[in-house]
């Protein structure tokens, strides 16, 4: 159950809620293969769009 609502949230764009639901999934199984794949792809798009902020954030910043 756990896998199937970080699936729905991280394809819903609800990154902090699909970590929270991998996280607790792994709790409950900590071998699960899928589970730890998918916190990995998630924890990859949080990074990227931080990154994408920061940059966003610098080119702001020298535009003015």
């Amino acid at each position: 159950a756990y896998y199937r609502a970080a699936k729905a949230a991280f394809s819903l764009g609800l990154l902090l809620e699909a970590t929270s639901f991998c996280r607790k999934g792994l709790e409950v199984l900590p071998t699960n293969e899928d589970m730890k794949k998918l916190l990995k792809q998630i924890e990859l798009k949080i990074e990227e769009d931080e990154n994408r902020k920061a940059q966003v954030s610098k080119a702001l910043g020298a535009a003015k």
